[in-house]
């Protein structure tokens, strides 16, 4: 039996939260979705299973998304969810955005096996495409913890690398 993995995403955005999980059901995996930190955080309480992959945005209404993850992270249960940062906070020049994206940095152990790289939203709070970088960051999270992946999640990663490599290979002149 193949068991579909599951991916959460704490988005206050609803087109984006749409779009993600349009996106990842296609590519064969269970979505839960939350809103807030605090709704993420009820749904985790009282699951009967923990996601293996959390998708966290850090603008969120109440408890912004560092605040979440430092929550997870000293939760006996949860510590061990790989948890990918997905912001529009990359590239922002204000210095609110600046101190989140530090007080994240500062907050996580980045030699930890489940540590993830913060995936950018390009400085957009709605997307209305699943990015490259995401798609790559969830398969490795996956395949950090031994999960067989849907052959379209497969595909769709290899269709990601080669496009990068086609890229490099037309700036090197090659």
């Amino acid at each position: 039996m193949h068991t579909k993995p599951l991916i959460m995403i704490v988005e206050d955005n609803k087109q984006t939260q749409e779009t993600l999980k349009r996106d990842l059901e296609y590519l064969g995996m269970e979505v839960w979705q939350s809103f807030s930190a605090e709704d993420a955080w009820a749904a985790l309480e009282a699951a009967d299973k923990i996601p293996h992959v959390l998708i966290l945005d850090f603008h969120l209404p109440g408890e912004d998304g560092p605040g979440f993850y430092r929550r997870l992270a000293v939760s006996p249960r949860f510590r061990e969810i790989p948890v990918i940062p997905f912001t529009a906070l990359i590239g922002q020049q204000d210095a609110t955005s600046s101190l989140t994206l530090a007080s994240y940095i500062s907050s996580r152990d980045a030699s930890a096996p489940h540590t993830q790289p913060i995936v950018s939203k390009k400085g957009r709070e709605d997307i209305y495409k699943t990015p490259s970088e995401l798609v790559l960051a969830i398969g490795h999270a996956l395949r950090q913890q031994s999960f067989a992946l849907s052959d379209e999640m497969r595909k769709t990663m290899k269709d990601i690398v080669s496009s990068l490599v086609d890229e490099l290979d037309t700036e090197s002149g090659v």
